[in-house]
């Protein structure tokens, strides 16, 4: 008769590795986040698939083409866009404040704001808004 072993005395030894490897994760599409299968990449930026849906401009969100696209940070904008968003202030930066094309609608609303914020100090320091000289009330 077979002797019967306790469970604590067996030897036990793990299945072999198997042959087979886990499947390469699909990359990621940067706009959404969601896995890209080859069939559905799409080569936007540089060696970045997307998905063909995703490849709008950021900020208008309009379909891009391959001529009309341009990438900044992993982030794709139309021409129109780009040009707004980046070039106009960029240029500005570089240049000693000399800037002789169209100002960028924010720095001209920052211009703005600041002239009324002099206009109500000197309202609350009462200064004459003409000749710029303290009144005494």
């Amino acid at each position: 008769m077979s002797q019967l072993v306790d469970p604590t005395e067996a030897s036990w030894t793990s299945p072999s590795k198997s042959k087979w490897a886990i499947a390469p994760s699909s990359p990621c599409c940067p706009a959404c986040r969601a896995p890209i299968y080859p069939a559905e990449a799409v080569i936007a930026a540089p060696r970045t698939p997307f998905h063909k849906w995703c490849i709008k401009c950021r900020r208008c969100k309009k379909s891009l083409t391959p001529s009309s696209l341009n990438e900044h940070k992993m982030q794709l904008y139309c021409n129109n866009c780009y040009q707004h968003v980046f070039m106009d202030k960029d240029y500005q930066q570089y240049s000693s404040e000399e800037f002789v094309g169209t100002e960028a609608a924010e720095d001209e609303d920052a211009k703005e704001r600041e002239k009324h914020k002099e206009i109500e100090r000197k309202k609350r320091e009462h200064f004459c808004p003409e000749c710029e000289k303290q009144v005494w009330p």
